[in-house]
């Protein structure tokens, strides 16, 4: 089977895929670490947090997620990424070129179910344990936040590829709206312009990626900046100082953010969202009526807009 990077490939000689410069995201990545080290700066002297630079290899790494001890808070956005973000990740990363540095937050105030929480970094870590999975969202329109859900995709991929579990199967594609089976083409050109579309998928027999690629993807090394603190309000401050510099989230997603660990606050999330009406062909529909007092409450919700006015609203008070 031929190399990924041998010669006779030539992925270093053709175009990158589409909206991919590796000189300008190596640029856009230096000035990503410069603004992020003077947020954490910031953040340090204001509540004398101590940090810890750790490398962690992705296989371990996809281990953790898929076990629950590297976690996504809920307030992060949902994924994002599309096929062309996560090959050139891969590609990156398997020419061992540089990636941004990653963030996550540690404090022992977390009792016994102690996990590090990622506060930068959610797009890549979901994509790579998505590639090593082989599994994709089928619809950009109905994605989700894979985050807090990796726990639970990895024990429903394990069934599938394992056992042939047909049930996992279903789950992944109907309620995860997933494409299991997915295979990651990288499209380039070779010298006679003949589109050429590598296989770069990790699980597929008929993938270009040999053992050897493979073993050294899964065994590079990451970068971990790992946050330690006392109090879990220093993660949501910590998140806060993050989106005031770089790509804001949406107002929306700060509220969520800065709220999130409030019980009124997952309670409107939690049953708002068991309620929320589903788009499709026809218009909407009701997808769950599962808590009459919040609907009596709140009446039918036919939008996320609806709720982010009630956060809006109380975010005064």
């Amino acid at each position: 089977m031929e190399n990924l990077l041998d010669e006779e490939v030539k992925i270093e000689e053709t175009s990158e895929p589409e909206n991919v410069n590796e000189e300008n995201i190596d640029n856009e990545n230096k000035k990503e670490e410069v603004t992020k080290s003077e947020i954490l700066d910031t953040l340090f002297k204001k509540n004398n947090i101590s940090y810890r630079d750790k490398n962690y290899s992705i296989d371990w790494l996809v281990d953790r997620l898929g076990s629950g001890k590297f976690s996504m808070p809920k307030y992060q956005r949902k994924y994002v990424w599309n096929e062309t973000q996560v090959i050139a990740l891969v590609v990156s990363i398997l020419k061992k070129l540089p990636i941004p540095k990653l963030y996550g937050y540690y404090t022992e105030a977390q009792g016994e179910n102690q996990t590090t929480l990622v506060i930068d970094g959610q797009q890549r870590l979901t994509s790579l344990f998505m590639f090593y999975w082989g599994i994709f969202p089928k619809n950009k329109s109905k994605r989700i936040a894979y985050g807090p859900e990796l726990q639970t995709i990895a024990e429903l991929c394990k069934k599938y590829y394992e056992n042939n579990d047909q049930d996992a199967k279903k789950i992944l594609e109907k309620k995860y709206k997933l494409d299991v089976d997915y295979k990651f083409i990288y499209k380039t050109n070779e010298l006679s312009d003949n589109q050429l579309e590598l296989n770069l998928s990790y699980r597929h027999k008929d993938t270009k990626l040999s053992h050897q690629e493979k073993f050294r993807f899964m065994d590079r090394e990451l970068e971990f900046l790992i946050v330690e603190g006392n109090d879990y309000s220093d993660a949501v401050e910590l998140f806060r100082l993050y989106n005031g510099g770089g790509t804001p989230l949406e107002p929306q997603e700060i509220r969520n953010g800065i709220y999130q660990n409030i019980l009124l606050y997952k309670n409107i999330n939690e049953y708002s969202d068991s309620i929320l009406l589903e788009d499709d062909k026809e218009g909407l529909k009701i997808s769950n009526l599962k808590n009459k007092n919040w609907i009596k409450f709140s009446g039918v919700v036919e939008s996320k807009k609806e709720i982010q006015r009630l956060f809006q609203f109380l975010s005064y008070y």
